[in-house]
């Protein structure tokens, strides 16, 4: 568990120096130890795994090869049929819809994440969707949207929002 944690805090902190590259290079052989090892058959971390993989390729102007991958991590997390699995699968789909220019699929994802992300009580994934998507929407809603983020993102003590959307929904900088 312990090599599980110390990956997942590397591809965090890569993520938010804007890394992702390097730590997907560098973290290569634990990732493979991870499929290798019994751990991924347990839900939660096979789930917190598959969300890490895609989130690491969207962080370095992934390649069509690497959107192929990240839409198929999407697919499996879609199965789990867990609440915190939905919200991943749906970050990293409109993600890779974002990539695709399909923008009105990209809002679909994003209000369905921000959406499974409120049932589930995952206030982070909630703002980071909410933050993401108020860039795609029209005036109002988007202020409306910007607002309920800012507030929890105030009272968390968040000092760079955009940041901390690049480590919970990565691929939306262009």
């Amino acid at each position: 568990m312990q090599d599980w944690w110390g990956l997942e805090a590397r591809g965090e902190i890569a993520l938010y120096e804007g890394k992702a590259a390097t730590a997907r290079q560098e973290n290569q052989e634990s990732f493979s130890d991870l499929s290798r090892s019994m751990l991924e058959r347990i839900t939660p971390l096979r789930a917190d795994a598959n969300y890490l993989r895609g989130r690491l390729l969207l962080g370095a102007s992934p390649d069509a090869s690497q959107l192929r991958a990240v839409a198929r991590l999407a697919g499996k997390l879609a199965t789990e049929h867990v609440g915190y699995a939905t919200v991943y699968s749906r970050l990293l789909a409109a993600a890779v819809a974002h990539h695709r220019g399909r923008r009105e699929n990209v809002a679909e994802h994003l209000r369905a994440a921000a959406s499974a992300a409120r049932e589930n009580d995952m206030a982070l994934h909630l703002a980071a969707a909410q933050y993401r998507l108020a860039s795609l929407l029209g005036e109002d809603e988007s202020a409306a949207l910007l607002a309920e983020s800012a507030a929890w993102i105030s009272r968390e003590s968040i000092v760079n929002p955009e940041r901390m959307c690049d480590i919970v929904a990565p691929g939306f900088s262009d």
